[in-house]
């Protein structure tokens, strides 16, 4: 029980770290343009900070995948390009866990031309070896679906073997062709993603098939897919009830990925199923984050004091206030950072990052 309350502990403190050297890159990304090497050497101290962050948040967990882990790796790989530091890009491809890695493999990769793609798409298939095959393959059907040909995509993405790897190439030939106004096409790439995440798993470290799917399901949200992210969840409650003995730990993930996506009817709906204690503690807060950030100002407020943890409840405050300062609410965005505060002095361990995110919320409400 210590150790697991120490990796708690840690994964908490990692996490707010990353998220205050991302605060400082943002930062430092605007003061680049203006006063050149100087905050360009600032601004690579600052990813580096990073970097290291996130690289040992995600070793505490090698079996697993935190989205919010993932989603800072790309924007750490996005910061790296900008500065053109290849060399610590490489160092994340090298030093994170694989389900963290795997990603990001393609990154150093300049976009190629479509002349170059047949010689490629020739020598991936002519390799022997079956993970570097796929890797080969993978690389091509990144490359058609930056130019646009997702049918050529679609073909490729089939002749991978890996079943996580074909699902995530035809997660993002979904949206690209969602974006592309193809729904038809999207929805056959969803069919061949579902379907890849439901296929036997190679081995035993790969992802249940219901957690796949509820990774996928945010990713599609992320990417402006609601109604891709919502028939992908669907499939993942399906991959629960199919098992011979659910569990709340099932269910847990799944309202998780609910809340994420944004159907916070289906995540209350589950939440009962969810283990009672501290997961089902959990995730009815942050049904209840979700639903002060989607409501108007006023109702907002009033629910996030019902939520008991303070760096939760100033987190969510600082959200309200930014959209009621886009409101023209000035006086209104103050005084809710003013409740937020209350909050961060209730917080002891973690009230510095607390006090951060509110610094920063300050700053974009112009106070």
């Amino acid at each position: 029980m210590r150790f697991g309350r120490f990796l708690l502990a840690s994964k908490m403190w990692f996490t707010a770290a990353l998220f205050f050297f991302f605060a400082v890159t943002f930062w430092a990304q605007e003061e680049v343009s203006h006063t050149g090497q100087a905050s360009r050497d600032e601004l690579r101290g600052a990813l580096l900070q990073a970097r290291d962050a996130v690289v040992r948040l995600a070793a505490e967990d090698p079996s697993s995948l935190d989205t919010s882990i993932s989603e800072k790796v790309a924007e750490l790989v996005e910061s790296l390009r900008y500065i053109d530091d290849r060399e610590d890009i490489r160092y994340l491809q090298q030093h994170l866990t694989k389900v963290y890695a795997d990603p990001i493999q393609s990154a150093l990769a300049p976009t190629l031309t479509v002349n170059q793609l047949p010689n490629l798409l020739r020598e991936a298939e002519r390799e022997k070896d079956s993970v570097t095959r796929d890797q080969k393959l993978g690389v091509v059907v990144e490359q058609q679906i930056k130019h646009g040909l997702l049918e050529d995509a679609a073909i490729n993405a089939a002749k991978i073997n890996t079943p996580t790897s074909r699902a995530t190439l035809f997660t993002s030939i979904a949206v690209a062709q969602h974006k592309a106004s193809n729904d038809a096409a999207a929805e056959n790439s969803l069919d061949a993603a579902i379907k890849a995440c439901l296929e036997p798993p190679p081995n035993m470290y790969v992802f249940s098939a219901d957690m796949q799917l509820e990774n996928l399901a945010t990713s599609l949200a992320q990417q402006g897919y609601g109604v891709g992210a919502r028939t992908v969840l669907a499939s993942a409650r399906k991959a629960i009830t199919s098992k011979k003995r659910p569990n709340g730990y099932d269910w847990y993930h799944f309202a998780d990925a609910a809340i994420d996506i944004g159907d916070l009817d289906d995540a209350m709906a589950i939440l009962p199923k969810v283990e009672a204690g501290e997961l089902r503690t959990t995730e009815a807060e942050r049904m209840i984050a979700a639903q002060a950030r989607t409501a108007d100002p006023g109702n907002g407020v009033t629910l996030a004091m019902r939520i008991q943890v303070p760096d939760r409840r100033a987190s969510v405050l600082c959200d309200i206030a930014r959209k009621q300062a886009s409101s023209g609410e000035g006086s209104a965005a103050v005084a809710t950072i003013e409740v937020a505060l209350e909050a961060a002095a209730q917080s002891d361990e973690y009230r510095v990052f607390t006090l951060n995110d509110i610094a920063w919320a300050q700053i974009d409400i112009d106070d």
